[in-house]
């Protein structure tokens, strides 16, 4: 019995270095073959944040203009032209400079509000009133919005980040 106990032990002498090298070869396709997915994800997860942060940013300027000043400030005469807010990020917080409406939205809209995204972040954020209240938010590169597969459309609001 004592002698069938040791050469137990001295069979047991690991893996070997091909089988090593086998399981090192099998991870690096695996990870050759998931990661142009995964960085894809973690960009559209992103797209999806400055959505959300989008949606914040409408939702703060729909309550700043249930101020009587703000609204009178920001809500333009029918038959003019839609008033744009331009937002500066400091410190990932949205700020606007301005009017009533302007003080009021920055008193709001306290969280960060930076945009993630690689779109999101080449783009400045406005925000345009119309003559009927309604409120849109887009990120703007230039003259185009910023691109984007996803788009919020709520009624009369709309956040925009959609292709153009």
């Amino acid at each position: 019995m004592k002698r069938f106990k040791k050469d137990k032990k001295n069979n047991n002498k690991g893996f070997s270095l091909v089988e090593l090298i086998v399981v090192i070869a099998i991870m690096a396709v695996l990870v050759g073959v998931l990661a142009p997915t995964l960085i894809g994800n973690i960009e559209k997860s992103r797209e999806s944040k400055d959505l959300q942060n989008l949606d914040s940013i409408r939702q703060a300027a729909v309550t700043a203009l249930s101020n009587e000043a703000a609204y009178a400030a920001a809500v333009p005469a029918s038959g003019t032209a839609d008033k744009t807010y331009t937002g500066a990020s400091s410190g990932g917080a949205l700020s606007i400079t301005g009017d009533a409406f302007a003080s009021e939205f920055n008193s709001i809209i306290t969280s960060s509000t930076e945009m993630t995204s690689k779109k999101g972040k080449t783009g400045v954020v406005t925000i345009t009133i119309k003559s009927s209240g309604a409120v849109e938010v887009a990120v703007i590169n230039g003259a185009d919005v910023v691109e984007t597969d996803k788009v919020k459309d709520s009624s009369n609001n709309a956040i925009k980040m959609q292709s153009k």
